[in-house]
């Protein structure tokens, strides 16, 4: 448990270091067996002064409900979770617009203990309230880093040192045999298709060093360095249960050497209907664990600090120039070893994002970024990973879009889960003036990215494909979250002044204008039909200049 410093003698205590735990004023621990009502806590202990709005909770917690429904749901859970505290049912206190805490000591600092994590045990929720949990790990994990920092001052140690990649680097994980409890052959062809989808996953992905332990015959240390699985490795299981009429299946992550479970997530369907799990729910619900277990992992710490292919992808999706750049200089120093292709795709994608996405205009840059992917499709032409950037490259690019599509097609074969692939065909359909299906696919990619730390970026063709499609509150929504990750996201800025400025909402619009300008000098300019200028599909140029006809500012 966290450590509560200056604790009220009268006051109840809530600790979120590691598993949900609240005890009344003498340590006698009270339970709250609602889940809904945890999370309730646990998202008023985390504001800045223990307090939000009816709004703001109902938008995370029944983001999928009407809103008399979450009103209702939300009235229903304080109900349940003052009944839990009483005689302490005061802690939690109401108004018409309002839910805040009084009298609770909230512990969120790690103290003395670096090995946990925020809120452990929460339970699996809806896609706005796994984005509030994301982001408060993120914020929990910077408060880690700074407790293990003051760990070694406070003992006089050298910070770890940073070790230049090589082979050996990339984190270990090893998938195990799919364990099926139930005498049922449905649930075992589900075990087998999600542990199958998995192992595909990581591999394709390149970030971790994949060991199959079902793999007897094979030797999978060939080509491998010789430390390669020396380091504490990660294993990854799938469980498959018959509860009553319903087929459940777990994923879990863990530490073989302690047991310690880092991460686990469950769904479950009507045991007749059971292959509904290998579809479309399977392909979300293994890319969600693969990037929530790719991102527990490779911020791990160890004896030294060593930055992975991993590390170089997340700086590039940062879209900053300088960030762009240093991450081009660590994917260089992984090409030539195991994971070359995939390091030679991502080289190619920074410097697309250096060519269109910051408006820098290198022609060098983006003859590199075709000689990477050369590379790349000859090294490894059956990458899911290769051929989606390859796509990309292709339509978002050369304008190539027969070529694009075939890439696409290929990469979405080898991968059905891959939301990257999915979002470049998103795209790829809207160059070609399909809306509807460019729309179709980018739900898709935001289903598969939604516990991706890059939603945001499958986020932004939603904003696209909405604006087009006339759809402009909902791309002045999803475009606000996107800016609330990245606020200089070009595509997204521009797609929302024409949805502002077609709303006739001039300010907004204005603003949006601004923003770009500072960005982009040539936008509103003569300039915008070049065809140096950022490419952008026909319908999208034809909309913006409306835009701007629409607010007076054509220039």
């Amino acid at each position: 448990m966290g450590k509560i410093t200056g604790r009220s003698p009268d006051w109840l205590s809530l600790s979120l270091v590691g598993n949900f735990r609240l005890c009344d004023p003498d340590g006698r621990e009270l339970r709250v067996s609602e889940k809904k009502a945890r999370v309730l806590l646990a998202m008023l202990a985390t504001a800045r002064d223990r307090r939000r709005s009816r709004e703001w909770l109902k938008s995370r917690l029944w983001d999928r409900a009407f809103e008399v429904q979450a009103s209702n749901s939300l009235r229903q859970s304080l109900h349940v979770l003052r009944k839990s505290l009483a005689p302490w049912s005061d802690a939690v206190q109401a108004d018409y617009e309002h839910v805040w805490l009084d009298h609770v000591d909230v512990a969120l600092d790690p103290g003395d203990d670096t090995r946990v994590e925020f809120f452990e045990d929460a339970p699996r929720l809806g896609e706005a309230g796994e984005d509030w949990l994301r982001e408060e790990r993120q914020a929990f994990a910077v408060r880690l880093e700074d407790a293990r920092r003051a760990m070694m001052e406070a003992g006089n140690r050298s910070p770890a040192p940073v070790v230049p990649p090589d082979a050996a680097t990339l984190p270990c994980v090893l998938i195990g045999n799919p364990v099926v409890v139930a005498d049922d052959v449905r649930a075992e062809v589900v075990a087998e298709r999600i542990t199958n989808a998995i192992e595909n996953t990581f591999r394709q992905n390149g970030f971790v060093d994949t060991y199959d332990l079902r793999d007897v015959q094979s030797n999978q240390l060939e080509g491998k360095a010789q430390d390669s699985v020396s380091r504490p490795p990660v294993l990854v299981e799938v469980r498959v249960s018959l509860i009553g009429q319903e087929l459940q299946a777990t994923i879990v992550a863990r530490v073989p050497a302690t047991g310690k479970v880092i991460w686990t997530s469950s769904i479950a369907s009507d045991r007749d209907a059971a292959f509904a799990i290998a579809s479309e729910t399977m392909m979300e619900f293994v890319m969600g664990a693969v990037d929530s277990i790719e991102a527990l992992i490779s911020r791990q710490a160890g004896p030294e600090i060593r930055p992975t292919l991993y590390t170089a992808v997340h700086q590039l999706f940062g879209l900053s120039r300088e960030g762009i750049l240093d991450a081009q200089d660590l994917l260089r120093q992984f090409t030539g070893q195991a994971a070359s292709p995939n390091a030679e795709a991502w080289l190619a994608f920074g410097a697309m994002l250096l060519r269109n996405e910051i408006r820098e205009t290198r022609d060098e840059a983006v003859g590199q970024a075709g000689e990477h992917l050369a590379r790349a499709l000859e090294s490894d032409p059956s990458n899911a990973v290769v051929r989606a950037i390859a796509g990309h490259y292709e339509g978002f690019l050369r304008g190539d879009l027969a070529t694009a599509a075939r890439h696409l097609y290929e990469s979405r074969r080898v991968l059905p889960n891959l939301a990257f692939a999915w979002d470049a065909t998103a795209m790829n359909h809207i160059y070609s003036g399909d809306i509807e299906r460019g729309a179709q696919a980018a739900d898709v990619a935001r289903n598969l990215g939604r516990y991706s730390p890059y939603r945001y970026y499958y986020d932004a063709s939603a904003v696209i494909a909405a604006t087009l499609q006339g759809r402009h509150s909902d791309a002045i929504r999803i475009g606000r979250r996107v800016l609330a990750k990245r606020p200089r996201f070009l595509p997204v800025l521009r797609h929302m002044f024409v949805s502002h400025a077609l709303l006739d909402e001039r300010e907004a619009a204005l603003d949006c204008y601004r923003q770009i300008r500072e960005l982009d000098p040539h936008f509103g300019t003569e300039r915008m039909d070049h065809e140096d200028f950022a490419r952008a599909s026909n319908n999208s140029l034809t909309m913006i200049h409306e835009g701007l006809r629409h607010s007076g500012l054509l220039e």
